[in-house]
């Protein structure tokens, strides 16, 4: 008797533990983060995308206003330098859905 409980218990154990270690770590992402991710893929199918884009959501309205910044150059330093006349911007509403997109100056859009 003993020994069968022994078994039961080390296949309860083993089936706790293989299906607890074959679950992926769930990603956990801020509403920000998201807007973020929205407005990239937006800006992907719809906009001119580039991989260096900096894109930074604020609370606006009840959803985001994601402002997304073109990288011109790289310091000496390795830290980034935006475009300032180069500034797009990207309305995400609550629901996650992209509401108007503001393309910048025409200047801009000819490159």
């Amino acid at each position: 008797m003993a020994s069968r409980r022994r078994l039961i218990a080390l296949a309860l154990a083993f089936i706790v533990l293989t299906g607890c270690a074959s679950k992926r770590p769930v990603i956990i992402e801020t509403p920000q983060q998201k807007a973020e991710h929205i407005a990239k893929d937006y800006i992907r199918e719809h906009g001119k995308f580039a991989e260096t884009d900096r894109y930074v959501a604020s609370p606006y309205e009840g959803g985001w206003m994601v402002r997304i910044s073109r990288e011109i150059a790289t310091n000496v330093d390795g830290s980034h330098v935006y475009d300032p006349g180069d500034t797009r911007f990207v309305k995400v509403n609550a629901d996650g859905k992209v509401v108007e997109y503001f393309p910048g100056s025409p200047e801009t859009q000819a490159h």
